[in-house]
C-alpha cells in the first residue's frame, strides 16, 4: 500500500518487517508441532501402561 502512495521509507520499513513476521510464524508453527508430538507420546505412554495392566 506504501509503495502505491510513494512512501518509499514506509515501503523499506514494512520489507524489512515481512520476514521478521514470517520468521515468528514458522517458529511458533514449529514449537507447537514439537509440544503437539510429545504431548501426544506420553499420551500413547500411558495408553500402552494401561494396555498391559
Amino acid at each position: 500500500m506504501a509503495l502505491s502512495y510513494g512512501d518509499t521509507k514506509q515501503t523499506v520499513g514494512s520489507t524489512g518487517q515481512l520476514p521478521l513476521n514470517l520468521l515468528g510464524i514458522i517458529l511458533a508453527d514449529t514449537l507447537t508441532l514439537l509440544a503437539q508430538r510429545f504431548f501426544w507420546a506420553k499420551q500413547r505412554e500411558r495408553s500402552a501402561e494401561k494396555a498391559q495392566a
